[in-house]
């Protein structure tokens, strides 16, 4: 039950700059987020020993998310890229979700099959891509600035 927190089918935890965890939930369509306190209940790194509980709210609601990375956009600016879709390649996307101002844009859709697993290249900034269903990687251009 997702009002409650619960995950259905979880893929791909990502760690955001704030040590907030997005994770793909896919059987509750959606980007959950969790924030994590201490003791005290003081907001905390999720990867900290001192984490005690974690809340987890909805950072995008998507159909069958399975992958999810966040990234540092420069100028302030943190995003994060969400695979998803089922084995209908009509169905299939990787959408951009500006984790500041909660916009999202579609970066491509309708041509990968299945995709699980996603991350930036550091070098470049290219978005790559595991195309499950095709066999393949792919590496989509330069997105991952500020201004893109």
């Amino acid at each position: 039950n997702a009002s409650r927190g619960e995950f259905n089918k979880v893929y791909s935890p990502t760690v955001r700059a704030n040590g907030s965890l997005l994770v793909a939930d896919a059987f509750n369509n959606r980007i959950a987020q969790v924030d994590c306190v201490d003791g005290q209940s003081q907001a905390i790194s999720c990867l900290s020993d001192e984490a005690t509980y974690g809340f987890v709210s909805t950072a995008l609601e998507t159909f069958y998310p399975r992958a999810v990375y966040a990234a540092d956009a420069g100028e302030g600016k943190e995003v994060a890229f969400v695979a998803g879709g089922n084995g209908t390649a009509s169905t299939t996307y990787v959408k951009k979700l500006d984790l500041v101002t909660n916009e999202v844009t579609t970066v491509i859709a309708g041509v990968l099959n299945r995709p699980h697993c996603i991350t930036v290249d550091p070098e470049t900034l290219d978005l790559v891509v595991c195309d499950k269903g095709n066999n393949r990687v792919v590496r989509l251009g330069c997105i991952v600035s500020a201004s893109s």
